[in-house]
């Protein structure tokens, strides 16, 4: 797809009333850009497509910060190379590439490790997170469900890319069911996606972090699914004074929705100039479609999706809901 033709389509989708009803758990779906095509259709700066069909090129990182990963991946991928059967190795190399922007390469390190490591879960939960970026959904699905199988009725373990001086904030089993939801989210399947973030609420969460993006998931799950008593109650919880660090949005996107804050703490649409918290964009435009403001959900959608930045969910969301509406 052209650029000229991503801005007729994407002028199109502005115009457009939406007929489908916003709650249909099987409504069409993104399609995921697993396929020999879509891989062929990359240039050599190009990390993923779109759900739009728009190439993705590699994100530019700080000059300055560039020599110091730089430097970093050297370590890796000597440590890596030293020990090529030992899987921590691995996902630090894989970390690394991340850090630069190259995400397939990433992918292509993880699945190496993966052929001598079949049934670690450690190594398909980053693969599933990274095939989540390159919008392979499908394949994400597929690492995250059998990581899934895999921690069923295991002890859990703390993530080793937490800082320690922070105290752990996430698990091998809250990281699983995180992004499997969001996979199943970002594929339309709304069921199936409030159960893992069901499932993830029913760990043992010792911290707000994980309490505000599960509970956020969960609302945009369940008010696409027209439970809106369920998602008034799961989304209830967050309120002031709450202890957040990490994920200042999501706990920002809740008080909204609970009415402590005005939308214009999140999101100012008169300033052009400023890069789009795209996170807090997509569920600022999610919270007008529920309260029904068709052209203020079609407006921030499109001005997400100009944005140069690609990596965050926000971002992919918003592509999965152009894609699903303009599906035939």
């Amino acid at each position: 797809m052209t650029p000229r033709s991503i801005v007729i389509v994407l002028g199109l989708f502005a115009a457009a009333t939406i007929t489908a009803s916003c709650h249909s758990s099987s409504a069409p779906r993104p399609s995921s850009r697993s396929d020999a095509a879509a891989t062929l259709a990359l240039g050599s700066d190009d990390e993923a497509l779109s759900l739009l069909g728009q190439p993705l090129k590699r994100p530019g990182v700080d000059p300055i910060k560039r020599i110091d990963l730089e430097k970093s991946l050297v370590e890796a991928k000597k440590a890596h190379t030293a020990a090529p059967n030992d899987e921590r190795a691995a996902i630090e190399h894989a970390r690394c590439l991340c850090a630069l922007g190259r995400y397939r390469e990433a992918i292509g390190v993880y699945s190496v490790a993966l052929e001598s490591h079949h049934d670690n879960p450690w190594l398909l939960r980053y693969r599933g997170h990274r095939y989540i970026t390159t919008r392979q959904l499908d394949l994400a699905e597929r690492d995250l469900r059998k990581a899934e199988s895999l921690i069923n009725g295991q002890p859990d373990q703390l993530d080793p890319e937490d800082e320690p001086a922070d105290g752990a904030r996430s698990s091998l089993h809250t990281s699983v069911y995180y992004h499997l939801g969001i996979a199943l989210y970002l594929r339309g399947k709304f069921d199936d996606a409030e159960r893992a973030f069901d499932q993830r609420n029913r760990l043992k969460i010792t911290n707000d972090d994980l309490r505000v993006a599960t509970a956020y998931w969960r609302w945009l799950c369940l008010k696409r699914l027209a439970r809106d008593a369920d998602a008034k109650h799961v989304i209830a919880p967050i309120t002031p004074g709450l202890d957040v660090r990490e994920n200042k949005t999501y706990y920002r996107l809740g008080l909204l929705i609970n009415g402590y804050i005005p939308e214009s703490d999140l999101v100012n649409e008169q300033d052009t100039t400023t890069p789009l918290n795209q996170g807090a964009a997509y569920g600022v435009a999610m919270l007008r479609k529920f309260n029904g403001d068709d052209p203020g959900y079609h407006r921030l959608l499109l001005r997400i999706v100009e944005e140069p930045s690609w990596i965050n969910f926000g971002r992919i969301a918003a592509e999965a809901e152009i894609a699903r509406e303009e599906a035939p």
